[in-house]
């Protein structure tokens, strides 16, 4: 697995508004800027492993889908996704501490599953650049959107 980026926050909420919320991946789009829409795919529960979403996201300024599946789930600290987009197979892990009452660390990384892709590689650089710009505004909005409810 290739580490893209890990960002992190603490939001003025209780850990079970925040993970409910988040890893309720029909709100990512409010937050995580370029996706464009992700939907449910199937009828499983939010937090059951195997529950899939369609997702139509922004990638080098051309429109992408993907496949996105519950892969990990405990509540209320670790949500895991797993991604089928080729070359890329990417990963999105959410993990949540209880920091008080109402305060919550919220942790968000992103990896690739790719096997085939060196570490080396030369689109990486530009690639986990974008995605940390990316990830660092999306806490923010998390933050704004959970803090004001």
């Amino acid at each position: 697995m290739i580490p893209l980026t890990n960002v992190s926050l603490s939001i003025e909420q209780d850990i079970d508004t925040v993970f409910a919320y988040a890893t309720n991946l029909e709100n990512y789009a409010n937050w995580f800027e370029g996706v464009i829409d992700i939907k449910s795919a199937n009828n499983l529960g939010q937090f059951e492993l195997g529950k899939t979403y369609q997702e139509t996201l922004l990638i080098n300024g051309q429109q992408a889908m993907l496949t996105i599946q519950v892969h990990e789930c405990s509540q209320p600290n670790l949500f895991v996704t797993q991604g089928d987009l080729a070359g890329f197979l990417p990963q999105m892990a959410m993990s949540f501490e209880r920091l008080a009452e109402q305060e919550t660390l919220f942790h968000l990384a992103y990896a690739s599953r790719e096997t085939t892709i060196a570490k080396d590689d030369a689109f990486l650089t530009p690639l986990k650049a974008d995605l940390t710009v990316r990830a660092q505004k999306a806490v923010l909005n998390l933050k704004s959107i959970l803090e004001s409810n």
